[in-house]
């Protein structure tokens, strides 16, 4: 992006109209760090889910989980990893409690929920569709 500036003296037009292209440049810019993964999309600077352009809710556990997920899309990641990722390491329950929490993002995605996939005896990834 270029910088704009007004040099002294300056009439409130002109002024205006510097403002007001700004104003529009900046209408058109993307946020970056939102990550988009087939029809999904995880904005966590406001901490928003979409799916097909539709806003969904998700807990806090669950959204930390797909966050994980997208960031390493494709990548099969332990129920031990993502325990480790959330709950820290001092973690002293059983590793199943991901899978109910996956469960629940799996409803909540709804039509996106076959992006995340299963691996047997490995862990949970996302996929593209």
């Amino acid at each position: 992006m270029t910088l704009s500036y007004v040099v002294k003296p300056f009439s409130l037009a002109e002024l205006y109209a510097k403002v007001t292209a700004l104003l529009k440049r900046a209408k058109g810019m993307v946020r970056t760090g939102a990550i988009m993964v087939g029809s999904i999309k995880l904005d966590p600077y406001r901490c928003m889910v979409m799916v097909d352009d539709k806003e969904v809710v998700l807990a806090p556990i669950e959204f930390a989980i797909l966050k994980i997920l997208m960031e390493n899309r494709g990548k099969v990641l332990s129920r031990e990893s993502l325990l480790t990722k959330i709950w820290g390491y001092d973690f002293e329950g059983n590793d199943r409690v991901v899978d109910n929490h996956i469960k629940k993002l799996r409803q909540a995605l709804g039509s996106a929920s076959s992006q995340v996939k299963t691996v047997f005896k490995k862990g949970y990834k996302l996929e593209e569709r």
